[in-house]
């Protein structure tokens, strides 16, 4: 191993490190999410860490490694640096929403559009369509509510 390159690296050395003993590693904390789940870590990264940094680069400050697909192996194609709040976006109990041809956490949707995370939810349990539930205002979706109250009041009293 180049042990310069680990050196002048350590912070990406040691992600990777950690990435081999939650797959491998049946005493680390984390091999019940991965290695126990079938999570496994490509040959060529698993044969060197020169592999790994040639194809992943230096680890940014700040960001994590994260598969792109949360069921997939460690690989070139599934792998890139992300930061904490993009990651965990991309867990298993990550409730997603499909709209259009976009697929995004909940979050990222509240997020992008101006509506708080808890309203989409709310909206979605009440039985709204996703999209709905996303793009509909706040203070709209208020108005909806207050007329569908004094609806339901108005037929009571008749």
């Amino acid at each position: 191993m180049n042990r310069g390159l680990r050196s002048a690296n350590i912070s990406t050395y040691q992600t990777w490190q950690d990435m081999k003993a939650r797959c491998y590693n049946k005493n680390c904390h984390n091999y019940q999410n991965y290695g126990a789940r079938g999570i496994s870590v490509c040959d060529r990264w698993l044969e060197s860490f020169e592999n790994f940094f040639a194809d992943m680069g230096a680890k940014p400050n700040g960001l994590t490694l994260e598969r792109i697909d949360v069921n997939g192996n460690y690989e070139p194609s599934n792998c890139k640096w992300a930061d904490r709040l993009e990651q965990r976006w991309n867990q298993r109990d990550v409730l997603m929403l499909r709209i259009g041809h976009e697929e995004k956490p909940v979050e990222a949707w509240a997020r992008s559009c101006g509506v708080h995370a808890e309203t989409i939810r709310r909206r979605l349990r009440a039985g709204w369509d996703a999209e709905s539930a996303v793009m509909a205002p706040a203070a709209r979706s208020n108005q909806y509510i207050k007329a569908a109250r004094a609806a339901q009041e108005d037929k009571s009293h008749e």
